[in-house]
């Protein structure tokens, strides 16, 4: 009895630890969200200020100030769309890194009615010319990375990230051999959903960059002789040291600037301090309750008998030799 007790003991503490885990996970989140909305929301055409929140959420070294690959098509009698492809620096571990930024703004489409769809839901979608990107938890490489922009989540944004590093563009077992990018392929939503809840995307790219379709392929906007040039990204090469330096960061066009996140840190308290809370008192009542309530009962019960024991004895005392001789 007393070992079963014990193994439920453990088995409550290894959940109290797991739970906890996605409770920062949780906390940390909301504190994400928070940032996004406090800084990015409604800056999307402020390039010097979202970039700097892109930069902030990427842990970037530096990121490019003008793209090294622009697209602008506001021209369009149909489309509203604009892309820039930044350079970026990266540190992972000990390992400097290089990478660049897709970031997808000021977009916009008319659907069969002649109607404009602002802010319409995105699914960025990019091939590579080698199985190197790793999505999540996956044990799996692939050619074909997918990011989707939801504008009802404050938490989605219409950007990418990748970098000359494992799990991203760099080729397995091979000395600096990286992954390029074959086709960037822009899908939208006139916003109807599936069963699942989910956007259902048009089979007519709203954008479609590559170096292998020709005018006739489907797309509203297309680029046909798309290459992303390594040189144009891989700017470590060109530094004296690993970190540029404040001459180099000019001359390449790179900022270090990022917003301070120590304020988004109180969501990670304030949700493991509410948690703390609510397991000391679903411990108290699942292993101390029971225990305290009988103790206070057999107090209870023993200071009863206690006063039982005194009133007798005040029934049944002899008189005292002076009280009855009237002294």
């Amino acid at each position: 009895m007393i070992m079963l007790k014990w193994v439920g003991r453990f088995i409550y503490l290894i959940f109290v630890l797991l739970a906890s885990f996605f409770v920062m996970l949780t906390g940390a989140s909301n504190g994400y969200t928070a940032f996004i909305k406090e800084n990015m929301v409604g800056e999307e055409s402020n390039l010097p200020e979202y970039l700097k929140g892109l930069s902030t959420l990427e842990y970037l070294d530096y990121i490019q100030s003008d793209p090294f690959y622009y697209v602008d098509e506001g021209d369009h009698p149909d489309v509203t769309f604009k892309m820039g492809i930044y350079a970026i620096g990266k540190t992972f571990g000990d390992e400097k890194v290089d990478g660049f930024l897709i970031y997808i703004y000021e977009f916009s489409v008319k659907d069969e009615e002649n109607n404009v769809i602002d802010d319409p839901s995105l699914q960025i979608n990019v091939t590579l010319d080698r199985e190197t990107y790793k999505p999540g938890n996956s044990e799996n490489l692939y050619d074909e990375i997918t990011v989707t922009y939801n504008p009802d989540q404050t938490a989605s944004l219409s950007y990418l990230a990748l970098y000359d590093a494992k799990d991203y563009l760099k080729v397995p077992d091979e000395e600096d051999v990286f992954a390029h990018i074959t086709k960037i392929e822009v899908l939208y939503s006139v916003g109807d959903k599936n069963s699942n809840g989910t956007y259902e995307y048009l089979e007519i790219p709203l954008f479609v960059a590559a170096n292998n379709i020709t005018s006739e392929s489907p797309g509203l906007i297309k680029v046909l002789d798309f290459e992303i040039d390594p040189v144009d990204y891989q700017l470590r090469s060109n530094f004296s040291e690993p970190t540029p330096s404040e001459s180099e960061l000019t001359t390449f066009g790179l900022s270090t600037e990022q917003f301070n996140l120590n304020r988004y840190n109180w969501y990670i308290w304030r949700a493991l301090i509410i948690y703390v809370l609510v397991i000391i008192v679903i411990t108290y009542f699942l292993f101390f309750h029971k225990k305290v309530m009988e103790k206070r009962r057999f107090k209870k019960i023993d200071t009863t008998s206690q006063t039982r024991t005194v009133t007798a004895e005040s029934i049944f005392k002899e008189p005292d030799q002076n009280e009855k001789d009237g002294k």
